[in-house]
């Protein structure tokens, strides 16, 4: 995704569900492509941060749809931000203001706890599950 974004371009639907990896994670032959590309478009550059912060956010908290346990979510935000050449704490930023519209939705823990454990703690051990 960081590598997409660096393009200029934002998903639109980036979620968990929308990544199909081939050859198995981890492996020698890992291909991972990126489905459901109806809502694709290349980002202006006045609404570019508040694109990637969407995809982001989108990411984030669908994680918790699927279970997916923190440090795999921790370990994609590394990747990103190493991608895109910034901090962790810079990619959360990003997608700060798309987060704080799911942290007012009660199922959503995911955005509550990815902005006080990502945002005002950054590079620390989150105590809440995510």
């Amino acid at each position: 995704m960081g590598r997409f974004h660096n393009l200029g371009w934002s998903h639109g639907d980036f979620k968990w569900s929308n990544i199909f990896i081939d050859g198995g994670v981890g492996g020698d032959h890992e291909n991972i492509y990126f489905i459901d590309l109806d809502a694709v478009k290349q980002a202006s550059w006045l609404n570019f941060r508040s694109s990637r912060g969407r995809d982001l956010a989108r990411f984030i908290v669908n994680a918790e749809d699927y279970d997916v346990e923190e440090n795999i979510v921790r370990s994609f935000m590394a990747a990103y931000a190493l991608t895109v050449g910034e901090t962790m704490d810079d990619s959360l930023i990003a997608a700060g203001p798309a987060l704080k519209n799911f942290e007012n939705d009660t199922t959503r823990n995911m955005a509550c706890v990815a902005i006080a454990c990502f945002r005002t703690k950054p590079n620390t051990i989150c105590k809440k599950k995510l």
